[in-house]
């Protein structure tokens, strides 16, 4: 259109997740302030709370049909997910409760109850993620 703007009065708001991959011109040019990822806790609050009932609800699933323990919970989080955010850790979820139902329509039993724990989480997911040391 080559109309001219004036921009000076403009913020202009971006994100990255690796701030070191960005060119350094334009680094220079920002203000670069950090988040921090959530901790464990917040992760296990927010997986119980919004993350396991969304995906039980996505998979056909009840609140009253299957249950996460705290267990289950910290083991997908600290096994299977190396992200500060949540992503793959509701990745992790999805992939237990397909499983369940999935089982359960297998087995014919739609109205069993499952208590998720820390075995069935490692039988379902299988292998762990290597830790960053390893």
């Amino acid at each position: 259109m080559d109309v001219p703007f004036d921009l000076s009065a403009v913020m202009f708001i971006a994100t990255a997740n690796v701030v070191e991959n960005l060119p350094p011109a334009l680094l220079d040019r920002l203000e670069v302030i950090r988040f921090s990822g959530y901790t464990e806790a917040e992760k296990a609050k927010i997986a119980q709370t919004h993350l396991i009932p969304r995906q039980l609800e996505d998979c056909g699933l009840r609140n009253d049909e299957v249950g996460f323990s705290d267990d289950a919970v910290t083991t997908v989080i600290r096994d299977y997910t190396r992200e500060a955010g949540l992503r793959n850790l509701e990745r992790e979820i999805a992939n237990v409760c397909r499983k369940i139902a999935y089982l359960n329509l297998q087995e014919g039993n739609h109205k069993r109850k499952v208590a998720v724990d820390r075995d069935m989480v490692l039988s379902i997911l299988g292998r762990e993620i290597p830790s960053r040391g390893s």
